[in-house]
């Protein structure tokens, strides 16, 4: 078996190197602004919350939200959706607990949060907590991609991730 290469040469003038700073000067470098990280406009999973005793994980289980124009949506995690507009929704298997929020800085104030219980007792129980610790949260920070929510004398509450 022969193989045949074909090499083709093109004509014209060579790529120019880039400039190089003038010695004694440092490069000009250009940073990109970054947005800062913020829980508006999107759904977050519940990692972890603060049952009223301790840290726990959320029950995790296959999920399915309250039909909205004939549509389900099922979720393999629980979660707190933050809109763009202040509009809150939790959803930890029942429920859902719905009110409004409020964002300054990394202050968290929740307006107004009702919720409708119509499922069992474990369930029950992860719904209140996670809504209990959402209304003690006042304060957010950040670690990577999670934000860690606190109540006012910096006992975590929440963590929730994307």
């Amino acid at each position: 078996m022969a193989t045949t290469v074909i090499l083709t040469m093109t004509t014209g003038q060579a790529e120019e190197a880039p400039h190089l700073p003038a010695l004694g000067r440092p490069p000009v470098v250009t940073q990109v602004p970054v947005p800062p990280p913020t829980l508006a406009g999107g759904r977050w999973r519940i990692i972890t919350y603060f049952d009223g005793v301790a840290l726990a994980a959320p029950k995790l289980q296959d999920f399915a939200t309250p039909a909205n124009a004939g549509q389900t949506v099922n979720l393999p995690w629980p979660t707190i959706t933050f809109n763009t507009t202040g509009a809150l929704e939790v959803f930890v298997g029942c429920g859902p607990a719905l009110g409004r929020y409020d964002m300054t800085d990394d202050k968290l104030t929740l307006r107004a949060l009702a919720w409708t219980i119509n499922c069992g007792t474990d369930d029950t129980h992860q719904l209140l907590a996670v809504v209990a610790a959402m209304e003690a949260t006042s304060n957010l920070a950040w670690r990577g991609a999670s934000a860690l929510l606190f109540d006012q004398a910096g006992n975590l509450q929440l963590i929730l991730s994307r």
